[in-house]
């Protein structure tokens, strides 16, 4: 499948350690996986570690996001499942070179979009065994039939169109607002919406806005911990309560059992 710009699309899917590549999935056969339309058994209940590729002329990989995905026991893909893949790739930082010139790359510690991290993760290795490294190889052996961008007469590969940072919807608003293109009130609305959103006076504050959600997840995750500690504790009272209760209970049967062996004997004549 190919993007609005002419780059080939994928997703890539390793092994529960990241360091080696499993499975490779056309764009279309995943955006499926999402939409509940298909099922990915062959990595039900676990957390897999995946890869967004855009793939550029010649077959280069261009754009990597290194993300993860949940996927329950009957093999479908979590519905909650909400990354812009492509927005990260065309906003991530530099990657390696893996052969064809520069590449973008957008991971856990390289995240164009902070409060995402959470759901991306990191790719380790040298050389051969970077997991970058491995899907370019991957690409360049073509099992998905991705169609390289043409050869022109001089036998140069034609270049693709140049990618493009696209902002975010509310930054495009303003701009467009900023502009003149949109009426006062209009304007004044969409200002109110940024500042009610990312701080005062309208200003993208992606800092102040990424703190505020760590914090609110630690503090969900607090009360988690709080919760599950409290449970715990719950569980472990009801136990020792069982405990000494089958403890009460062996004892009754213990005297009961000596009671009938006296009156057997009694019976018999031996006492």
């Amino acid at each position: 499948m190919a993007s609005q710009r002419g780059f080939q699309e994928l997703v890539v899917l390793f092994d529960s350690s990241g360091s080696k590549l499993d499975l490779e999935l056309p764009y279309d056969k995943f955006t499926s996986l999402l939409a509940q339309k298909a099922k990915l058994g062959s990595h039900a209940a676990s957390t897999v570690k995946a890869a967004y590729v855009q793939v550029g002329a010649g077959l280069a990989v261009r754009g990597l996001v290194f993300f993860q995905f949940k996927v329950n026991e009957n093999g479908c893909v979590d519905p909650a499942f909400n990354l812009p893949l492509e927005y990260m790739a065309d906003n991530a930082g530099a990657g390696p070179d893996l052969g064809s010139g520069t590449t973008t790359m957008a991971c856990r510690s390289q995240c164009p979009v902070p409060w995402h991290a959470i759901n991306m993760w990191e790719p380790a290795g040298e050389g051969e065994a970077h997991p970058a490294m491995q899907i370019q190889k991957a690409v360049w052996r073509n099992r998905l039939g991705l169609k390289p961008a043409p050869v022109n007469q001089s036998g140069v590969v034609a270049a693709m169109p140049a990618r493009e940072h696209q902002p975010l919807p509310a930054v495009l608003e303003l701009d467009e607002a900023i502009k003149g293109k949109v009426g006062l009130t209009q304007r004044r609305t969409m200002e109110g919406r940024l500042t009610a959103t990312f701080g005062e006076a309208g200003r993208v504050n992606v800092q102040q806005y990424a703190r505020q959600h760590r914090q609110q997840v630690n503090q969900v995750t607090a009360e988690l911990r709080d919760e599950l500690h409290r449970q715990q504790e719950s569980y472990l009272a009801q136990i020792k309560e069982y405990r000494e209760e089958l403890r009460k209970l062996k004892s009754a049967l213990r005297t009961e059992q000596e009671r009938n062996r006296r009156l057997q004997s009694l019976l018999r004549g031996d006492v």
